[in-house]
Formats: structure tokens, C-alpha cells, sequence
């Protein structure tokens, strides 16, 4: 009995991660794309140029977001800005929801 009751806990668990309308599952998902953009992203230079929003309209608000992120989150901040200025609004509003929901599922434990 205890043995199916820990399934259920555990499968329940593992639920609430996969959703993201959930603290855990925002969390999972925010921890794991911060650790790939930190860990796997390269800083410059070794992307080709496939946005297609700035090949059909000249500009894109958002080209250089992901590397800006990646520089954010190792600590490079006029680094980060020089790829793109948005990372002054999603460096830190990523990093509140994250802390945030860390504080929810810690003090649901």
C-alpha cells in the first residue's frame, strides 16, 4: 500500500512539472532553459543568419536575444547589451518568476 501510494505521489509530481501553469512546471521549464542557454549557447559568431523576420522586414526586436540571455546569466552584462537591449526586461523578469516559484514549491515542501 505504501509502495502505490508513493507512485501516486511521485506520478503526481512528475504531472505538475510537465505543466507550466504550475510554480514546479514553470520552474523545470525556466530552470532547464536557463541551463541549456548558460551551458550550450555560444557567446558570438558560430549562428548563420536565419531570422526571417529581419530578412523580410530589415529589423528584428528580438535577433540576438538568446546570446544576450546566455551573457546575462553568466554574468556579462555590457556584453549582454550589446547583442540586444531587450535583456534589461527579460534578464531580471526570468530570473523574479523563477525565483518566485522556487519560493512556492520550497515552502509547499
Amino acid at each position: 500500500m505504501a509502495i502505490r501510494s508513493l507512485k501516486s505521489k511521485v506520478l503526481a509530481f512528475l504531472l505538475e512539472c510537465v505543466s507550466l501553469a504550475t510554480p514546479a512546471g514553470r520552474l523545470a521549464a525556466f530552470g532547464t532553459g536557463i541551463a541549456v542557454v548558460v551551458f550550450l549557447v555560444p557567446k558570438a559568431g558560430s549562428f548563420p543568419d536565419l531570422c526571417l523576420f529581419d530578412r523580410f522586414f530589415g529589423y528584428c526586436p528580438a535577433c540576438g536575444t538568446t546570446r544576450a540571455l546566455s551573457c546575462f546569466f553568466r554574468g556579462h552584462f555590457s556584453e549582454a547589451l550589446n547583442f540586444n537591449r531587450n535583456v534589461l526586461v527579460t534578464g531580471p523578469l526570468i530570473t523574479f518568476i523563477l525565483l518566485k516559484d522556487l519560493l512556492i514549491v520550497l515552502k509547499r515542501k
